[in-house]
């Protein structure tokens, strides 16, 4: 038979693993919590990465694509499954794929550079900003950036810059114009 006090000392160890175990279930919650909030938080970068209009890519110490968005294939007229993997250099053509070197080369050495560059197949202009992508401890071990097509914006100011030369010869045309005009009737008030 069971006497009091080893009742009562049972009954105190119950409700010391009873605590436990709400104090355990609690943490439980928090971590489920936790991973719910960064999974959601995935979906939402994801979604940012995957919808958004601009080209979004990373890339590896090498020059290999690791990851690029949707937008790759409308911008470049190229399969992603294509070149994940694979250097970006055949993207470009001779004259580009310096530039393009250089700039990601720039990066890797921690600078942050935005330039412009056409697509060799598509001929879409592009305005990329590159940044390092930095692994544990800074160390930069890749490129990520955005590549935002800017073919329309460029023409629309090449045919502004073509409009306000033609404006300015006009106004030189019709200046020359009202000089001789001018010239013309100082001379007749004269005689």
């Amino acid at each position: 038979m069971i006497n009091t006090a080893d009742r009562e000392k049972t009954r105190v160890e119950l409700l010391e693993v009873v605590a436990d175990l709400r104090r355990s279930i609690s943490r439980l919650e928090k971590t489920v919590a936790e991973k719910r909030a960064l999974e959601e938080n995935i979906k939402l970068y994801k979604t940012l990465f995957t919808e958004t209009d601009d080209l979004a890519y990373i890339c590896d110490d090498k020059g290999n694509i690791l990851f690029v968005n949707r937008a790759f294939e409308r911008l470049t007229g190229k399969k992603p499954e294509d070149f994940i993997l694979k250097p970006f250099a055949p993207l470009f053509d001779e004259k580009t794929v310096e530039k393009a070197m250089d700039v990601y080369s720039r990066t890797l050495k921690g600078e942050s550079p935005i330039y412009e560059l056409a697509f060799k197949d598509s001929g879409v202009l592009c305005e990329y900003r590159n940044m390092p992508l930095r692994g544990e401890g800074g160390k930069v071990i890749g490129v990520m950036g955005i590549a935002r097509d800017i073919t329309a914006r460029k023409a629309a100011e090449d045919e502004l810059k073509r409009y306000k030369a033609s404006l300015e010869e006009e106004v030189r045309s019709r200046t020359l114009e009202l000089k001789k005009l001018s010239a013309a009737i100082e001379y007749s008030v004269s005689i």
